[in-house]
Protein backbone atom coordinates (compact mmCIF):
# COMPACT_ATOMS: atom_id res chain seq x y z
CA UNK A 1 0.00 0.00 0.00
CA UNK A 2 1.33 3.40 -0.94
CA UNK A 3 1.06 6.35 1.33
CA UNK A 4 0.61 9.83 -0.01
CA UNK A 5 2.71 12.48 1.45
CA UNK A 6 0.72 15.30 3.04
CA UNK A 7 2.39 17.80 0.74
CA UNK A 8 1.20 15.74 -2.27
CA UNK A 9 -2.35 15.96 -1.03
CA UNK A 10 -1.94 19.67 -0.57
CA UNK A 11 -0.73 20.01 -4.14
CA UNK A 12 -3.71 18.04 -5.46
CA UNK A 13 -6.15 20.07 -3.36
CA UNK A 14 -4.49 23.30 -4.51
CA UNK A 15 -4.75 22.23 -8.17
CA UNK A 16 -8.45 21.39 -7.78
CA UNK A 17 -9.10 24.66 -5.97
CA UNK A 18 -7.18 26.57 -8.65
CA UNK A 19 -9.21 24.94 -11.47
CA UNK A 20 -12.48 25.71 -9.69
CA UNK A 21 -11.40 29.29 -9.13
CA UNK A 22 -10.47 29.79 -12.79
CA UNK A 23 -13.86 28.45 -13.88
CA UNK A 24 -15.55 30.78 -11.41
CA UNK A 25 -13.61 33.79 -12.71
CA UNK A 26 -15.35 33.80 -16.07
CA UNK A 27 -16.98 37.17 -16.83
CA UNK A 28 -20.36 37.72 -18.41
CA UNK A 29 -22.67 40.50 -19.50
CA UNK A 30 -25.58 38.90 -17.67
CA UNK A 31 -25.71 40.04 -14.02
CA UNK A 32 -27.49 36.81 -13.08
CA UNK A 33 -24.50 34.78 -14.25
CA UNK A 34 -20.81 35.13 -13.76
CA UNK A 35 -18.02 34.07 -11.58
CA UNK A 36 -15.93 35.80 -8.98
CA UNK A 37 -15.17 38.68 -11.31
CA UNK A 38 -18.82 38.65 -12.45
CA UNK A 39 -20.18 41.41 -14.61
CA UNK A 40 -18.32 42.85 -17.63
CA UNK A 41 -19.48 46.17 -19.05
CA UNK A 42 -18.68 45.42 -22.72
CA UNK A 43 -20.43 42.07 -22.51
CA UNK A 44 -23.37 43.70 -20.76
CA UNK A 45 -23.67 46.35 -23.48
CA UNK A 46 -23.43 43.72 -26.21
CA UNK A 47 -26.13 41.71 -24.44
CA UNK A 48 -28.36 44.80 -24.20
CA UNK A 49 -27.90 45.52 -27.92
CA UNK A 50 -28.83 41.92 -28.75
CA UNK A 51 -31.92 42.10 -26.53
CA UNK A 52 -32.91 45.46 -28.08
CA UNK A 53 -32.52 43.99 -31.58
CA UNK A 54 -34.74 41.05 -30.59
CA UNK A 55 -37.34 43.44 -29.13
CA UNK A 56 -37.28 45.62 -32.27
CA UNK A 57 -37.67 42.57 -34.52
CA UNK A 58 -40.57 41.30 -32.39
CA UNK A 59 -42.28 44.72 -32.50
CA UNK A 60 -41.82 44.91 -36.29
CA UNK A 61 -43.30 41.41 -36.66
CA UNK A 62 -46.21 42.34 -34.39
CA UNK A 63 -46.85 45.48 -36.47
CA UNK A 64 -46.85 43.43 -39.67
CA UNK A 65 -49.29 40.91 -38.19
CA UNK A 66 -51.58 43.71 -36.99
CA UNK A 67 -51.51 45.26 -40.48
CA UNK A 68 -52.25 41.89 -42.08
CA UNK A 69 -55.11 41.32 -39.64
CA UNK A 70 -56.57 44.75 -40.44
CA UNK A 71 -56.29 44.03 -44.19
CA UNK A 72 -58.04 40.68 -43.76
CA UNK A 73 -60.83 42.29 -41.73
CA UNK A 74 -61.27 44.96 -44.42
CA UNK A 75 -61.31 42.29 -47.17
CA UNK A 76 -63.87 40.25 -45.23
CA UNK A 77 -66.05 43.33 -44.86
CA UNK A 78 -65.71 44.10 -48.58
CA UNK A 79 -66.65 40.52 -49.49
CA UNK A 80 -69.62 40.70 -47.14
CA UNK A 81 -70.83 43.86 -48.89
CA UNK A 82 -70.33 42.26 -52.30
CA UNK A 83 -72.26 39.18 -51.17
CA UNK A 84 -75.16 41.38 -49.98
CA UNK A 85 -75.21 43.22 -53.31
CA UNK A 86 -75.13 39.92 -55.21
CA UNK A 87 -77.93 38.50 -53.06
CA UNK A 88 -80.07 41.56 -53.77
CA UNK A 89 -79.34 41.25 -57.49
CA UNK A 90 -80.12 37.54 -57.42
CA UNK A 91 -83.36 38.14 -55.50
CA UNK A 92 -84.42 40.66 -58.17
CA UNK A 93 -83.54 38.25 -60.99
CA UNK A 94 -85.43 35.43 -59.26
CA UNK A 95 -88.50 37.64 -58.84
CA UNK A 96 -88.38 38.57 -62.51
CA UNK A 97 -87.94 34.89 -63.39
CA UNK A 98 -91.00 33.92 -61.34
CA UNK A 99 -93.10 36.60 -63.10
CA UNK A 100 -91.89 35.62 -66.57
CA UNK A 101 -92.55 31.95 -65.81
CA UNK A 102 -96.14 32.71 -64.81
CA UNK A 103 -96.71 35.03 -67.78
CA UNK A 104 -95.30 32.48 -70.23
CA UNK A 105 -97.50 29.71 -68.84
CA UNK A 106 -100.53 31.98 -69.20
CA UNK A 107 -99.67 32.87 -72.79
CA UNK A 108 -98.92 29.24 -73.68
CA UNK A 109 -102.40 28.32 -72.47
CA UNK A 110 -104.04 31.08 -74.49
CA UNK A 111 -102.24 30.48 -77.76
CA UNK A 112 -102.33 27.52 -80.03
CA UNK A 113 -98.76 26.33 -80.42
CA UNK A 114 -97.20 23.65 -82.53
CA UNK A 115 -96.07 20.61 -80.53
CA UNK A 116 -92.38 21.30 -81.25
CA UNK A 117 -92.66 24.92 -80.13
CA UNK A 118 -94.61 23.92 -77.02
CA UNK A 119 -91.99 21.26 -76.16
CA UNK A 120 -89.17 23.80 -76.65
CA UNK A 121 -90.87 26.34 -74.38
CA UNK A 122 -91.56 23.69 -71.74
CA UNK A 123 -87.87 22.61 -71.80
CA UNK A 124 -86.83 26.23 -71.41
CA UNK A 125 -89.24 26.61 -68.46
CA UNK A 126 -87.92 23.43 -66.82
CA UNK A 127 -84.31 24.53 -67.22
CA UNK A 128 -85.18 27.97 -65.92
CA UNK A 129 -86.90 26.48 -62.87
CA UNK A 130 -83.90 24.22 -62.17
CA UNK A 131 -81.57 27.22 -62.40
CA UNK A 132 -83.88 29.20 -60.12
CA UNK A 133 -83.94 26.39 -57.52
CA UNK A 134 -80.14 26.07 -57.63
CA UNK A 135 -79.78 29.84 -57.22
CA UNK A 136 -82.10 29.89 -54.22
CA UNK A 137 -80.15 27.02 -52.68
CA UNK A 138 -76.85 28.84 -53.23
CA UNK A 139 -78.28 32.02 -51.72
CA UNK A 140 -79.39 30.10 -48.63
CA UNK A 141 -76.02 28.30 -48.22
CA UNK A 142 -74.23 29.77 -45.20
CA UNK A 143 -71.41 27.19 -45.13
CA UNK A 144 -69.36 28.57 -48.02
CA UNK A 145 -66.56 31.06 -47.38
CA UNK A 146 -67.21 34.65 -48.46
CA UNK A 147 -65.18 34.47 -51.71
CA UNK A 148 -66.75 31.14 -52.71
CA UNK A 149 -70.25 32.38 -51.81
CA UNK A 150 -69.74 35.56 -53.84
CA UNK A 151 -68.55 33.56 -56.85
CA UNK A 152 -71.53 31.18 -56.59
CA UNK A 153 -74.02 34.02 -56.26
CA UNK A 154 -72.52 35.85 -59.22
CA UNK A 155 -72.63 32.71 -61.38
CA UNK A 156 -76.23 31.85 -60.42
CA UNK A 157 -77.35 35.45 -60.89
CA UNK A 158 -75.86 35.44 -64.40
CA UNK A 159 -77.52 32.10 -65.20
CA UNK A 160 -80.95 33.25 -64.00
CA UNK A 161 -80.57 36.50 -65.97
CA UNK A 162 -79.83 34.49 -69.12
CA UNK A 163 -83.01 32.45 -68.62
CA UNK A 164 -84.91 35.68 -67.95
CA UNK A 165 -83.80 36.93 -71.36
CA UNK A 166 -84.97 33.69 -73.01
CA UNK A 167 -88.33 33.78 -71.18
CA UNK A 168 -88.77 37.46 -71.95
CA UNK A 169 -88.16 36.80 -75.67
CA UNK A 170 -90.68 33.93 -75.57
CA UNK A 171 -93.30 36.15 -73.87
CA UNK A 172 -92.81 38.87 -76.48
CA UNK A 173 -93.04 36.31 -79.27
CA UNK A 174 -96.31 34.87 -77.90
CA UNK A 175 -97.79 38.30 -77.22
CA UNK A 176 -97.22 39.22 -80.87
CA UNK A 177 -99.34 36.32 -82.10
Amino acid sequence: MTHCHPSGLLRIAAAVLCAATLAACQTTGDPRKGGLLGWNEQQAMARQRALEAQRTAAQRELGQEKQRSAELIARQSQLGSEAQTLQASLASALGENDALDARLLDLMGQRKLADAELARLQKTLEASRAARAAARSAAADRTASAPVAADKLAWHSQEVNQYNQLLHAAVILLMGR
